[in-house]
């Protein structure tokens, strides 16, 4: 309906349509370091049209799409592998259905079907071939004090070892996510033997399928910017946000205590 249509209709119609309130536009303060204004909807139409219209229209549109779509890629685990690799059968007959009519032009259906079965045969078999293990790039691996307290319950004979460089290797036997699956795949060079499920798997995994750790970060960068931007410089700003992703990275206190010391002989003499 256009808004000709929308007017006729309201002139014909026996109900009262009452108008859509004007709200007084809020003026945000721009702090120091804010190079954009916050852009602000005062037209009523627009902002009914963004936040009411667009809001239902994309969730009419993608709920279930995105609902068939995730169970299409919930079966690049290594559990379904199993469970297909005993009863090919057990694979749904609907398998990758979702996933390869909106990606019909990278993914084949029939070819991601006979490669997925044909995978789940000898993914094992490869996993062991390549010694898939796991490093962290940022060296020792963070432990927090509810790792600490099952740390003796390890057994000793746990596939964990330092390496030359400092890191800790882990070996992990129970890795069953997408992103393992992909790794195994490209480690063992089978990008031509499976070529349609090797880029399902690259597009399963580029897609944004969960967004809350990042949505977690800038809601605290926003309490930050607007409650305590005036008295945060930039560069503090910046290192308070590396701290906050890079949160893997073991932090040595007595590192940090020296540096700070030197900042002034003051400090030098009472903390050194």
């Amino acid at each position: 309906m256009t808004g000709n249509e929308a007017i006729i209709f309201m002139e014909k119609s026996d109900y009262e349509f009452t108008s859509l309130p004007v709200k007084r536009c809020r003026r945000k303060k721009l702090m120091a370091g804010d190079f954009n204004p916050d852009y602000v909807i005062t037209d009523p139409k627009q902002e009914f049209k963004v936040n009411t219209y667009f809001m239902i229209i994309d969730a009419a549109r993608f709920h279930s799409t995105g609902q068939h779509l995730l169970k299409d890629i919930s079966l690049f685990s290594t559990a379904h592998l199993k469970q297909t690799k005993k009863d090919p059968t057990m694979l749904p007959k609907d398998a990758f259905k979702t996933f390869c009519n909106l990606y019909c032009n990278f993914v084949n259906y029939e070819d991601l079907r006979a490669e997925y079965i044909q995978y789940s045969r000898s993914f094992f078999e490869f996993e062991d071939a390549v010694g898939f293990q796991q490093t962290y790039i940022h060296g020792k691996k963070y432990t927090s004090n509810n790792d600490s307290e099952h740390e003796s319950e390890e057994s000793p004979d746990s596939d964990r070892n330092e390496d030359e460089g400092g890191m800790y290797v882990h070996k992990h036997n129970n890795l069953g996510t997408l992103l393992h699956m992909l790794q195994v795949c490209h480690k063992a060079g089978l990008k031509n033997v499976f070529p349609c499920l090797y880029d399902a798997l690259h597009i399963a995994c580029t897609l944004p399928v969960a967004s809350k750790t990042p949505e977690r970060t800038f809601s605290k960068l926003k309490i930050v910017k607007n409650r305590l931007r005036t008295t945060i410089s930039q560069d503090r700003l910046e290192q308070l946000l590396i701290m906050s992703c890079e949160s893997d990275i073991e932090i040595d206190n007595g590192q940090v205590i020296d540096i700070f010391a030197n900042c002034s002989s003051v400090l030098k003499k009472h903390l050194i």
